[in-house]
């Protein structure tokens, strides 16, 4: 098997390959430069999010999505929003992330990865039966089911209480490209809270505030009892 840290160094250094081709792109002049300059953007911000540097992502694909008109088109529109509510989702600002999916729905309702964005989402927000919903299309195509698709369908398995299904599925999903340790916990620990000490996983960390919400103030510590 290939080690997963070579596997995600190689990947670096791929993304950061695109990131440079996307700056290129996105500067280069042509008899569609409008056009172009969208596409570059869209490029340029995939390969920022692919990174994980949500900054320069957001900037990026805001402005492939910014002054959209006929004389200055994204072909991409759908996918570029669709990166956009992974961004806020990433962020924990469910609401954002709804909208703007919503969004790209509206130009391409069938493109996969965006059905699969909004499955996480309303899974994330305790609608299961709505996210099996969006998920099941995608369930029935073997070539379209990636590892985060499982990890979505293990999360709606945990939150309808099917703990033995969410329990063999996350069993399954460690090791594999692209799905974190961290974040198999957070799945893991709605089935069960010693869950993740079973797959050998961290415990997940508590979650951030949504946007505009103020932190959780911690808890007091328990008082100490006197001795006789």
């Amino acid at each position: 098997r290939r080690d997963m840290k070579a596997y995600g160094t190689e990947n670096s250094r791929c993304y950061r390959s695109h990131v440079a081709h996307g700056e290129r792109w996105a500067r280069s002049p042509s008899r569609d430069g409008q056009a172009k300059s969208k596409l570059g953007r869209h490029a340029l911000g995939a390969a920022y999010l692919a990174l994980d540097d949500l900054v320069n992502a957001k900037e990026h694909l805001g402005q492939a999505v910014k002054d959209i008109s006929d004389t200055t088109p994204n072909p991409l529109e759908y996918r570029t929003r669709t990166a956009l509510a992974e961004i806020a989702l990433r962020e924990n600002d469910l609401e954002a992330a709804n909208k703007i999916v919503q969004q790209s729905i509206e130009i391409n309702g069938n493109y996969f990865p965006t059905k699969a964005l909004l499955a996480r989402i309303l899974v994330r927000n305790k609608e299961a039966d709505k996210a099996m919903t969006a998920l099941t299309p995608i369930l029935a195509e073997t070539a379209a089911i990636t590892p985060q698709v499982n990890l979505t369908l293990a999360e709606i398995l945990a939150v309808q209480k099917d703990a033995v299904r969410a329990e063999k599925l996350l069993t399954e999903l460690k090791g594999k490209p692209g799905i974190t340790d961290e974040e198999i916990g957070r799945v893991a620990a709605i089935v069960d809270p010693k869950l993740p000490a079973k797959l050998g996983v961290p415990e997940p960390a508590a979650e951030p505030p949504k946007p505009g919400e103020a932190p959780k103030a911690p808890k007091p510590p328990a008082p100490r009892r006197r001795g006789r």
